[in-house]
């Protein structure tokens, strides 16, 4: 049994999808940034008594001397340079180069995990530079690709989760043992339904060595480039980006055996629980229009929130914070790994 609730801060926290998700896996979040005045108002609508502060590059250690220690750091850092829908100038643009504050603030804080969420396209526009700086500062880290649709949603919202950890404590994974679908450097994707998924490389760094796989960042950027997701597009390789026997889609950056987060199993029965409980049908109550336009509430169904989550903001201000945000049943999902990773790393 967990010995005590898991601390979390959320950073880039629109309208909380993070920390709704988590703390419904059993976590408390003790803090938020989020500059946008709109967002924070829906955090301080749900969360009254939950410090909000606005600028993360402002943000040191010694601004948490008065709270508890961090536990988690969570955050999907802005995509506007990285997705598709952008121009796409990668990691280093003005706006997703605020990476390097996330990156800063798990160095100072050190917590015991971080979870990362970005767009898709990051696979070819900055995912190389994100592992090579949590290496940096002594965290090693498993990817996987999963859309809100692996768990019941009605869009697919293809997204990247990282799961970072300091290299001491091993990997996060929810696996439920190894098995004939564990994949080993260069196979390809094993049990794989797609043939052509064995045209994707993936790869670790081993510390004493370096690169495992030869010109690994070279291969890895053109294998995505050439097969990476639209926003709205469908794989030409993988067609459930979840399945994680794909190495394109998963991987593992440190010294152990290739790694991942979860296995179908686990998101089929979070689709088979939650999923279905979650959204089912499509309730008749709420219109996907409203005055010939896209309804708010129907966005917020379609997307897991709570009824009424964001109803204090104009139409505007609702459909800009939602589209931002995460679905929060995927952080509950991955909350839920790292609480059984914390009991076996932590609690012993």
């Amino acid at each position: 049994m967990l010995k005590k609730s898991l601390s979390v801060f959320d950073v880039f926290s629109g309208i909380g999808g993070f920390s709704l998700g988590l703390e419904k896996a059993g976590m408390q979040t003790v803090a938020f940034c989020e500059k946008d005045s709109f967002c924070q108002k829906i955090l301080k609508t749900h969360w009254r008594d939950i410090p909000i502060f606005p600028d993360i590059s402002k943000l040191t250690k010694d601004d948490f001397k008065t709270l508890k220690q961090i536990d988690i750091i969570a955050g999907g850092f802005p995509c506007q340079d990285i997705s598709c829908a952008g121009k796409q100038v990668g990691i280093n643009g003005s706006r997703s180069g605020l990476w390097k504050e996330f990156k800063r603030l798990i160095n100072e804080l050190k917590p015991r995990y971080a979870i990362i969420e970005n767009v898709a396209n990051l696979r070819s526009k900055g995912l190389v530079a994100v592992l090579q700086d949590l290496w940096e500062i002594g965290y090693d880290a498993e990817w996987h690709c999963i859309p809100a649709s692996a768990f019941g949603a009605p869009h697919r919202r293809d997204r990247i989760w990282i799961m970072a950890y300091p290299t001491c404590i091993g990997k996060v994974g929810l696996s439920v043992g190894k098995d004939e679908t564990e994949s080993t450097l260069g196979d390809g994707c094993k049990n794989a339904t797609d043939a052509d998924c064995k045209r994707c490389d993936c790869g670790r760094y081993n510390r004493q060595g370096g690169y495992l796989q030869d010109d690994f960042e070279r291969k890895y950027s053109e294998a995505h480039q050439e097969w990476d997701i639209g926003e709205s597009g469908i794989s030409k390789t993988c067609k459930i980006l979840s399945d994680p026997n794909c190495l394109r889609l998963q991987g593992y950056w440190g010294s152990q055996e290739t790694s991942a987060i979860c296995k179908q199993e686990q998101i089929s029965l979070y689709y088979r629980t939650r999923g279905i409980e979650q959204w089912g049908a499509e309730p008749e109550s709420i219109a996907r229009l409203k005055e010939g336009r896209l309804n708010p509430d129907w966005v917020e169904w379609l997307m897991g929130f709570p009824s009424s989550w964001t109803e204090s903001g104009s139409r505007r201000q609702r459909l800009m914070a939602l589209g931002n945000a995460v679905v929060p049943l995927i952080p509950e999902f991955l909350g839920e790994a790292i609480i059984s990773s914390f009991e076996n790393n932590y609690n012993q």
